[in-house]
């Protein structure tokens, strides 16, 4: 809770993992794990402090709630590292009125679901353990896309559900030459008109393609028309487009 950058030591037990009951990361500057934790209870990230995961892509397991309220741009670097929530004596919540960048997640509480009290990101995988659920209670989960990776929700068990929307990001870079893009949508909306997603890429760019089945060929997609789950769309890429980041929200598909 201090100023300034510090380190996240052991405090109680033996072996590589740092183990505490409650933890809060507060002050300044930059609080980096020292090894893998675990926090029986709760974990809060205040003030202007940022939790860095730490060179080695340290793990967090996490037994009750997570908060992040700080006012650090970066309030949570995991690196590569994972966070999982696995409480067996109920539900687990991830709050706080800043948003957390999630590298890894495994949901891991068969007891209750995980469920979103505000907006929150994920850089790389969510993996669901058998009989566990997920709960974005109407705000925003976005599974972010960038230049080098794309989240993405792994497959679940039978027995593990997901309720609510998603949001789904795309990375488009801007070729060198003229070329073209596979589109399609995981998620389902009632349908995205593709305009949005003409708007969203290249706004000057006239040819775009829906694959037609019965046809078994690629056919004018009328600007009017409508994404939706296992439907492909063939868009062209201009070689001046710049790199862009498309959307879609919805439900899982």
């Amino acid at each position: 809770d201090a100023a300034g950058d510090q380190t996240v030591t052991k405090s109680t037990g033996s072996g590589t993992t740092i183990t505490y009951f409650n933890l809060t990361v507060g002050g300044s500057g930059t609080k980096t794990l020292a090894g893998n934790i675990t926090v029986n209870g709760m974990l809060n990230i205040e003030q202007d402090a940022r939790l860095d995961a730490g060179a080695s892509n340290y793990d967090i397991a996490l037994s009750s709630n997570w908060t992040n309220s700080s006012s650090n741009p970066l309030p949570f670097d995991a690196r590569n590292g994972k966070v999982t929530f696995r409480s067996a004596l109920g539900g687990q919540t991830i709050g706080g009125s800043s948003i957390t960048t999630f590298f890894n997640i495994t949901n891991n509480n068969f007891s209750g679901p995980v469920t979103l009290l505000s907006p929150q990101n994920l850089k790389g995988t969510l993996t669901m353990a058998a009989n566990s659920a997920w709960v974005t209670t109407g705000q925003a989960f976005t599974l972010k896309s960038d230049a080098t990776r794309t989240a993405r929700i792994a497959e679940m068990p039978a027995s593990a559900s997901f309720t609510g929307n998603i949001t789904l990001e795309r990375y488009i870079d801007g070729p060198a030459a003229t070329g073209w893009r596979m589109i399609g949508s995981a998620v389902s909306n009632g349908g995205m008109p593709v305009s949005e997603i003409t708007n969203d890429i290249y706004s000057e760019s006239i040819y775009r393609y829906f694959w037609d089945e019965p046809r078994y060929e690629w056919v004018r997609a009328p600007v009017d028309a409508l994404m939706s789950p296992a439907k492909g769309l063939f868009h062209q890429v201009q070689a001046d487009d710049v790199n862009k980041v498309i959307s879609m929200t919805g439900t899982s598909y």
